[in-house]
């Protein structure tokens, strides 16, 4: 494990001798934009031709865009926990989305805290206690996926969250909007919703704080469903479905892949999904990233109007990602598909602008915040797991780590799988008990990856391993775990991940097929 030691470098060996105050006062501001469930590779910078992110875009020439990130988790708290404490979930024992920070476990906020740093909330929180809120930060505007939860609240935003409570189909979560195509704009003006709501609080903690160095975490609940979203964002790709889509997002093998993204493809009505419902689910994907970039884009305009832009590093990132349309899915299940893992990263350091940066360096999501406390000279001696990567951003190497390691799912058991035949009928029966009760498959099982050398292995716990050739089969649609010409890499990659000591990985439980 490693630990973050101040060098105290540059601007800050000046100020040595200096009070705290003075010494605090060098340091960056600093603002980690992250959105819900987003696919790496749906920006302009990263080669989509139809979604326009022209501000995210904007920051990433002016920064450095990073092509190889993954999240140590495909899971919000898993992942969440992780990249604030630069540990691995199963360190925490976080195995799900109710594990949350308390003060007093390492966290780097609590350090920036001790140098002085203003810390603020403005979106998702789903990583931080109560007593957490109260010990460290100084401002808390929170936002869910069905509207604000704490914070000043405004009439707009009561009706925000009345609507997206109460217009979903009855589940067990209530009358919440789910999963699924809503095929209708949120009847809002964009000003009133969540995702300006926002920017609107991002832009008060800068404006509050401008005085001291601050650290702001925005968070946006989307592109996460309810995937649904205002107008003009609601048809602004409506008619460019025929563009969307991925290869193989109509078609898939379910018998050579783990069963519980076979539960996931048919949970909700998915299986039963035209072409056309399919990418429409997209087009409002798309929406909701290009609402997600105006949003960036006016926070960006506001640093620059405080005169803070050029001292600020702006973070853009996300927690996981999500199939996105791959395998006719629109959301996220229990696995390592590169769709779920792989995340965007863009890094706009001070004085970097026109720099247009991009370094294929293999990164993990909890070397994130080590990278920028290495950078701002505040010390973290906590043992962590993360690896500070300044090194790429000062040009000194393009290389990071070789192995990507991603683990997911409670300690208990799936239930065993059901055949194809038998299925539908039981499907039909738990929707109309349990509601939704195929997260018995998608959550529970503890599951884990190791991605090295153009080849990953993952094994679940009560369900069937995966092997791809990822260079050759970037779609992984070719499970070659029980190829005999690859047994022996199978083997050697298992070891190496079992050896990475993930908690409530059981070697027993794994390779049931169905």
């Amino acid at each position: 494990m490693n630990q973050i030691q101040p060098t105290f470098k540059g601007l800050f060996l000046a100020a040595i001798f200096t009070t705290p105050l003075l010494l605090a006062a060098a340091r960056p501001n600093i603002i980690v934009i992250k959105t819900d469930d987003q696919r790496w590779d749906s920006l302009g910078i990263y080669g989509d031709a139809v979604v326009k992110t022209p501000n995210i875009d904007r920051l990433s020439e002016e920064g450095t865009r990073f092509e190889n990130v993954f999240t140590v988790s495909p899971l919000c708290g898993p992942s969440r926990t992780s990249f604030f404490t630069g540990t691995y979930p199963s360190r925490r024992e976080c195995f799900d989305n109710a594990t949350y920070i308390n003060p007093g476990d390492n966290s780097f906020l609590e350090s920036l805290k001790k140098a002085g740093y203003k810390i603020g909330l403005s979106g998702k929180n789903h990583c931080f206690t109560e007593k957490y809120f109260d010990t460290v930060f100084d401002f808390r505007e929170e936002y869910g996926p069905w509207g604000k939860e704490k914070g000043v609240m405004t009439e707009m935003d009561i009706a925000v969250h009345e609507y997206r409570n109460t217009q979903g189909p009855p589940s067990r979560l209530g009358n919440k909007l789910l999963e699924g195509l809503i095929d209708y704009p949120e009847p809002f003006p964009v000003e009133h919703c969540i995702t300006s709501r926002i920017a609107d609080d991002a832009i008060t903690f800068v404006e509050t704080n401008k005085e001291d160095p601050f650290f702001l975490y925005v968070a946006y609940p989307a592109p996460h469903w309810p995937n649904i979203v205002a107008e003009p964002y609601f048809s602004m790709y409506m008619d460019q479905l025929d563009a969307i889509g991925l290869p193989g997002m109509d078609e898939i093998d379910w018998d050579t892949h783990p069963f519980a993204h076979f539960v996931q493809s048919q949970a909700t009505g998915f299986d039963e999904y035209t072409k056309e419902e399919r990418r429409k689910v997209l087009a409002i994907m798309y929406g909701q990233i290009s609402f997600i970039d105006h949003s960036v884009g006016r926070i960006v305009e506001s640093l620059k109007a405080q005169g803070l832009y050029e001292e600020t590093i702006i973070v853009f990132t996300s927690d996981q990602g999500c199939f996105g349309g791959q395998f006719g899915l629109p959301s996220k299940s229990k696995g390592f598909y590169e769709s779920l893992i792989r995340i965007p990263l863009v890094i706009k350091m001070p004085g970097d602008l026109d720099r247009g940066k991009v370094t294929p360096a293999e990164i993990s999501n909890i070397d994130i915040m080590p990278t920028l406390l290495d950078y701002a000279e505040v010390p973290h001696t906590a043992k962590i797991d993360g690896r500070s990567f300044l090194d790429i951003l000062e040009d000194k190497t393009d290389a990071h780590r070789s192995t990507i390691y991603s683990e997911v799912g409670q300690l208990i058991l799936p239930p065993a799988p059901i055949s194809k035949e038998q299925y539908p009928a039981y499907n039909e029966y738990r929707e109309k008990t349990d509601g939704f009760w195929f997260i018995e498959y998608t959550v529970r099982g503890r599951c884990a990856m190791i991605r090295e050398d153009g080849w990953k292995y993952c094994f679940y716990n009560g369900d069937m391993e995966e092997l791809y050739n990822y260079a050759e089969d970037p779609l992984e649609l070719e499970n070659l775990a029980y190829h005999p010409d690859h047994i022996e890499r199978k083997i050697e990659m298992q070891k190496k991940l079992f050896q990475q000591g993930f908690a409530g990985i059981d070697q027993k439980s794994s390779n049931v097929k169905w």
